[in-house]
């Protein structure tokens, strides 16, 4: 099978989706409301509420949304087979992944800006939204912690990349012009500056790359306590750079370098299509792997490659960063959905790459034939921007020029990624001192320091281990088990305001049941391994879910309730 077909069937149905199901949900469930302003005009500031053009949200959003978690996810998916890969991110992009992130915003947008939490506090009370507000928490460190650790190892495997980089935190000031200047002519010269600034950094990078060697160990008596690997430098400013940008307005740093990235990840997509349009490779992966020594593919596929279909921290990047910017309530369908569909077509994109991106299928099970021995989550990204990088040259790029430009992207991608999940932690720490009357952890700065203070702390932690499929698994269960609990809240709140809550609460139950069933497999394993910090902070993870899950329930037995002792009281049917 031509791998190009995969991306035909998954433009269709998704042109298909949003034409027909987005718009149904719009109209027959969510219905935005026209007279009523978003909280980017009702609280417009300097700082976090900026009213934003729907188009470049949208650039912003999907930049925020996907990168390298959803690339590495969809590169360890593929070991058990391309079909079950392929169908969980169509389905599970169209069915949950887009109603998710479109019901998180519709219910924040409707609740006055609330956070998600702040949500459920107003839907079923505060020990609902207790849980999910920790919950919340522990996600966003760790997909800050985790692509933090990644980025470091890209730019520290792709010396050739690290000038693009530099050069992308850079260009913060003339995009920043770019946005704010009302004539054509100015904003076709900072369009000029901020492109000649990239394409500077990417041939720097080709003549003089950019490289930091030398790991650093601390040994006691003959035993490591501590170690300073290779990528530790180039993660210190990755998280310099994220702060730098939470810490000015979004709309000076965060949303133009959002846009532009936006832009790189459509080139970068676009590149790699045309490649395979081009070369016409043949899947070579077999559509289901049953090796023995691979782990069980139910649930463990749909943690693996949770950010390719539906990411609980999407919610809080709506919620959060992307809540502050929109314009008006009727954009939130192109924002979210369109956003949804940007994402799960990355992950095609990638899973074609991969499933035909080696020549014979020994040789593709030759490398995935060794999925539970491989200790480096790296070495599946590093495998994916290799491929993707090896179709680019199909165009007629230099092999080497095009793995960087890859390369390169992708860190852009991260980076962004990065900066949006720490803006949002910022805010939930913003949020916490707000409701227990926190001082000192009140205002601007404050919350920018501590939310770049705990990320740093827990990144310190994660560089003295190698991050492996264990880890992985861990960040896809919390993913899960976050957004499980949230859809069925959210089914919560469409139900008390009388809209079709199936359509959430359908694929969340199953979001949920999935995760659940998936925790019991690795606290099973885990406990058998002795991975002990893993089995504490999951069954944390768990028990946090089904509290939320059981005040769900409870909220919604009152509900009924609620309605079955008004339609008594009004004698009706």
């Amino acid at each position: 099978m031509n791998a190009i077909f995969l991306i035909v069937i998954v433009l269709c149905v998704f042109v298909m989706g949003y034409r027909f199901y987005a718009k149904f949900l719009v109209l027959g469930v969510f219905r935005p409301r026209k007279d009523v302003t978003t909280p980017a005009h009702q609280q417009a500031d300097p700082h976090d509420y900026s009213a934003c053009n729907r188009w470049l949200l949208l650039g912003y959003h999907a930049a925020a949304s996907v990168g390298l978690v959803s690339i590495t996810g969809v590169g360890i998916g593929v070991a058990w087979g391309w079909v079950p890969a392929f169908l969980w991110i169509v389905v599970g992009t169209l069915v949950a992944g887009g109603i998710y992130a479109m019901a998180s915003l519709w219910s924040s947008l409707r609740d006055g800006g609330n956070s998600m939490a702040g949500v459920i506090f107003e839907a079923a009370g505060a020990w609902a939204a207790l849980p999910v507000f920790l919950l919340g928490v522990a996600l966003l460190v760790l997909m800050c912690t985790l692509t933090a650790v990644l980025l470091g190892q890209l730019l520290q495997a792709h010396p050739d990349a690290t000038w693009f980089f530099l050069s992308l935190a850079a260009s913060a000031w003339p995009l920043r012009r770019m946005l704010s200047s009302h004539s054509g002519l100015a904003r076709l010269m900072w369009v000029a500056v901020t492109t000649g600034l990239l394409i500077t950094g990417m041939f720097l990078g080709q003549i003089f790359p950019l490289s930091i060697g030398g790991e650093l160990a601390l040994d006691i008596n003959g035993d490591e306590v501590l170690k300073i690997p290779n990528e530790t430098p180039w993660v210190a400013v990755a998280l310099a750079v994220a702060f730098r940008s939470i810490d000015a307005p979004i709309s000076a740093i965060g949303r133009p370098r959002g846009v532009v990235v936006g832009i790189l990840l459509a080139l970068v997509m676009l590149l790699t299509v045309s490649g395979l349009v081009l070369s016409a490779p043949t899947i070579v992966a077999p559509e289901f792997n049953v090796e023995t020594t691979l782990p069980d593919l139910f649930p463990l596929l749909f943690l693996a490659i949770s950010a390719g279909s539906i990411s609980g921290v999407t919610a809080l990047i709506a919620t959060g960063p992307t809540m502050r910017q929109i314009n008006q309530h009727k954009d939130a369908s192109l924002i979210t959905f369109g956003s949804a569909m940007i994402n799960g077509a990355l992950a095609v994109v990638v899973l074609a790459v991969l499933c035909a991106g080696f020549s014979e299928t020994g040789e593709w099970s030759s490398m995935y034939g060794s999925l539970p021995h491989r200790t480096e989550v790296f070495a599946w990204l590093d495998l994916a921007v290799t491929k993707m990088g090896r179709f680019v040259a199909a165009l007629g790029v230099p092999l080497h020029l095009a793995v960087t430009m890859v390369a390169a992207i992708v860190a852009s991608m991260a980076l962004t990624m990065l900066e949006s999940t720490l803006r949002a932690l910022s805010f939930g720490v913003e949020e916490f001192a707000e409701d227990f009357s926190v001082q000192r952890l009140r205002g601007r700065k404050n919350r920018a320091r501590i939310a770049t203070g705990i990320v740093f702390v827990a990144t310190c932690f994660a560089l003295q281990v190698d991050l492996g499929l264990n880890h992985w698994l861990f960040l896809g269960l919390t993913n899960q088990l976050f957004a499980g609990a949230v859809m069925l809240m959210l089914s919560l709140i469409l139900f008390k305001h009388s809209r079709g809550m199936t359509f959430v609460f359908v694929p969340g139950l199953f979001v949920l049941l999935c995760a659940t069933w998936g925790l019991f497999w690795l606290l099973l394993d885990w406990w058998n391994s002795g991975h002990w910090a893993l089995l504490v902070m999951a069954s944390a993870g768990g028990l946090l879910a089904v509290a939320t899950a059981i005040a769900a329930i409870k909220a919604f037995v009152r509900e009924r309730r609620r309605l079955g002792t008004a339609s008594a009281s009004t004698g009706a049917p």
